[in-house]
């Protein structure tokens, strides 16, 4: 068996063995419930250890960006599943924004873009209606250790947007334009399918900004 098609049948052995994972978390801002980040990682671990699997992640990058009177933590991330074999699979790349809520908002998010990585990786059904996991803590509210999901997948794309829209116009040349266009590139794509209205926002954002610009 070649080293590629090792690392192949472990994830499809893994994949074969992960069950639905129940709802063991409440989300008390929009009273819904919600399979939590320890859950889902109580559950892969050992499976992923089974088939001498285990994911890698780097933080490419990590900034802090103010919307409105908010801060928020804008990270990407590069995973990669490895193998105890040697082989790896391709890097997946993935963006996380979330309000910046205090000392625990870096491994947060890490924890909440390895849990989206390995759902869509292992294809792990949650039950849930949008599978969010960071809902912000009021502005009041101080610090919480623990991350909870946030209000729903249109809420999280519309303060994406809220972001994005932001940085399309503190851009100061088309170039700069064109540079952050690419970065959030994959981002836009899911945005499009999964919130059209916010989608057609951006492009609009940045059409505009471009023709002033070119001025």
């Amino acid at each position: 068996m070649s080293e590629a098609a090792k690392i192949n049948a472990a994830i499809a052995a893994a994949m074969g063995q992960i069950q639905p994972l129940e709802k063991d978390g409440k989300n008390e801002h929009q009273n819904y419930d919600f399979a939590s980040i320890d859950a889902f990682m109580q559950l892969c671990r050992p499976i992923l250890a089974a088939h001498g699997l285990h994911p890698s992640v780097d933080c490419v990058s990590s900034e802090i960006v103010a919307v409105g009177n908010k801060s928020w933590a804008s990270n990407a991330y590069r995973i990669t599943m490895r193998h105890s074999s040697g082989e790896a699979t391709e890097p997946a790349g993935i963006h996380v924004h979330l309000p910046l809520t205090g000392a625990q908002t870096s491994g947060s998010a890490q924890s909440y873009a390895v849990k989206q990585y390995l759902r869509g990786l292992l294809l792990i059904s949650t039950g849930d209606k949008d599978d969010p996991d960071l809902a912000p803590a009021g502005p009041d509210e101080g610090y919480d250790a623990t991350p909870a999901e946030p209000q729903s997948l249109g809420d999280q794309w519309t303060a994406w947007t809220d972001w994005a829209v932001a940085q399309i116009a503190a851009c100061k040349t088309a170039e700069e334009l064109e540079a952050f266009d690419t970065q959030i590139d994959a981002d836009s794509d899911r945005c499009a399918i999964e919130a059209p209205e916010e989608f057609e926002r951006i492009k609009q954002a940045s059409d505009k900004k471009l023709e002033e610009l070119n001025k």
